[in-house]
């Protein structure tokens, strides 16, 4: 039956691409998408190649395209490719590094990320990425060791004997 799952999901550099100073997410699907990256890229020769035709026929070959992909990105840095790519319509993002996250100029104006009050005392945490009748929904912190356990025991049918035998022998914690 072939290999198990789908061929541009599964090929090994689909994964952000290192530029000259960093590294690049770029998302080329469409004939459009690659007609503007080979471009931007300097390499139109690619175009003719019969493996990159077509959508069908870039999923056969998805290794070697973004094979080739990774081997041209690495010459420019983030900032250019970020430019070339956005002009030509090719769907990219910088890779950020994780402790650069919450001071991102784009997360920090779109509001993503929510400060919630704790026992442990405030935190940062990420909000809900998709807005609902154009609000985005609240967080809150997760619930602590132990938090809900008598709620939890009882409503998976313990007797309160057993929840109480349970905590005795430290099976079991309640906050």
């Amino acid at each position: 039956m072939g290999p198990l799952g789908y061929p541009r999901v599964m090929a090994p550099w689909r994964k952000p691409l290192e530029t000259a100073d960093g590294h690049v997410c770029m998302m080329a699907y469409t004939d459009a998408h690659w007609r503007g990256f080979f471009t931007v890229a300097g390499a139109p020769e690619h175009l003719a190649d019969p493996r990159f035709a077509s959508i069908s026929t870039r999923t056969q070959h998805i290794d070697a395209i973004y094979g080739l992909a990774a081997g041209l990105i690495r010459g420019r840095t983030t900032a250019e490719w970020l430019e070339l790519l956005e002009a030509s319509e090719v769907p990219c993002a910088k890779v950020i590094r994780l402790g650069a996250l919450e001071s991102d100029p784009h997360l920090v104006a779109a509001g993503f990320f929510q400060r919630v009050e704790t026992p442990a005392g405030p935190l940062n945490f990420p909000g809900v990425p998709v807005l609902f009748d154009g609000e985005r929904p609240p967080v809150s912190a997760p619930p602590h060791l132990g938090e809900h356990t008598m709620q939890v025991l009882e409503n998976a049918g313990f007797s309160g004997a057993d929840i109480a035998a349970l905590l005795a022998s430290k099976a079991a914690r309640q906050a």
